[in-house]
């Protein structure tokens, strides 16, 4: 994975944030960047964010993603993203058309039945899960994303954060998920 590891000194609170301008051909580039369609198709990025909020000995990673369906039919989509063992999925939102999915936690088995029979209803739906075999990634599924629409999705992780020669904090961004992680 790569990642950006920042050391913080005496801080109560520290705020970062990204933003990426993306090139037009990033899946030249990078082929599984983003939204992936089922069947291995990328959705066209039109933008990324990450914000990172410490407070105390914990940071709060919020990611901002915006998305275009360019194919002819809805489409379910994967994405897969790096967390460590110790952080926890905080929440969860996918805005489309001007409304809004808010993320709602539920026992593994309720969600995916609730996940599957909202997208067989023709719903635009969401669900996360840890990869069970690869704890520290986490999956997200979006299904029944409309022809030609555009999704934002927010969704946030909770990492507690390490301790440096016992008075310093540090914090590290995963930011890629390599070959040896990627499902």
């Amino acid at each position: 994975m790569q990642t950006l590891t920042l050391i913080v000194l005496n801080l109560a609170l520290f705020s970062l944030t990204t933003s990426l301008l993306l090139p037009p051909d990033i899946h030249k580039c990078h082929p599984k960047a983003g939204l992936i369609t089922t069947e291995q198709m990328p959705l066209k990025i039109l933008s990324l964010e990450t914000n990172v909020n410490i407070s105390g000995p914990y940071a709060e990673i919020e990611y901002i993603q915006k998305y275009q369906n360019p194919f002819e039919q809805a489409v379910e989509t994967e994405y897969y993203f790096p967390r460590t063992e110790h952080s926890v999925f905080h929440k969860f939102e996918g805005s489309l058309k001007g409304k809004t999915i808010v993320g709602k936690i539920l026992p593994k088995e309720e969600a995916k039945q609730s996940y599957e029979e909202n997208k067989q209803q023709g719903n635009t739906v969401a669900f996360a899960e840890i990869n069970e075999k690869v704890p520290d990634v986490m999956k997200i599924m979006v299904g029944n994303i409309p022809v030609g629409e555009t999704i934002e999705i927010r969704f946030s992780i909770l990492e507690p954060l390490d301790i440096v020669l016992n008075k310093f904090w540090s914090f590290t961004l995963l930011s890629t998920l390599t070959p040896r992680y990627t499902p």
